[in-house]
């Protein structure tokens, strides 16, 4: 990966940078769950001080990618496959309601945002270039979807639980089916059909939830 950091002004800070890059490793398996990071060795990396280094360790903390032990230093967090079924779980249990509750509550701002994602997943690639992008996208979907489902409470669940489990999305490798199921859904609760985007985002979760018993 190019180590080029910049500092020219309307660009991310160097910090942010960091984490970014960071980031991409850990989600492309790069940086394995239970590896060291060590900002020395980072900061050489990027040819950075270690100030930015730390600010980015501990961004990648919150989202809980890096845990850091004192005295001990930080490494990758691992993956934990009970953490990963339990939060599979609770999205299998709350998600389609969330997805009927998102069409009910349809309005022109909510179809306006679900035609930018549709014509980007139309334009996008079956297979991602990189993962971290992917993943992000992955995100914004669904984010999109629990909050217009109108339920701050459920909300914030969601994100815990995303959290969670994205770490796991490169090795399900359901890039293909997940785009057709991500339309199908999105193209349901624009139709303000409650009853199909319910049952679609059963069956969504319910697909990760059995890849993952699968592979692992």
């Amino acid at each position: 990966m190019d180590n080029k950091i910049s500092s020219e002004s309307g660009v991310p800070s160097i910090a942010e940078q960091v984490r970014l890059r960071l980031r991409a490793d850990i989600y492309s398996m790069v940086l394995k769950p239970g590896q060291p990071i060590i900002e020395a060795e980072i900061a050489r990396r990027f040819k950075i001080s270690r100030t930015p280094v730390r600010e980015a360790i501990k961004g990648l903390e919150a989202e809980g990618l890096i845990v850091s032990y004192p005295g001990r230093g930080s490494q990758v967090s691992e993956i934990s496959m009970r953490d990963q079924l339990e939060a599979l779980e609770v999205r299998e249990l709350l998600e389609p309601y969330m997805a009927r509750k998102a069409a009910a509550n349809f309005t022109d701002s909510i179809g306006v945002q679900i035609q930018e994602l549709l014509h980007e997943l139309e334009a996008g690639p079956d297979q991602p270039s990189e993962m971290a992008d992917r993943i992000d996208f992955d995100f914004k979907i669904h984010d999109l979807i629990w909050r217009a489902c109108g339920n701050d409470v459920m909300h914030s669940i969601m994100l815990s639980m995303y959290y969670r489990v994205k770490r796991t999305y490169p090795l399900l490798k359901r890039y293909k089916i997940t785009k057709d199921e991500h339309r199908l859904i999105l193209e349901s609760i624009q139709n303000q059909d409650e009853e199909q985007a319910e049952a679609l985002m059963r069956e969504h979760v319910r697909g990760l939830r059995l890849e993952f018993v699968r592979i692992f």
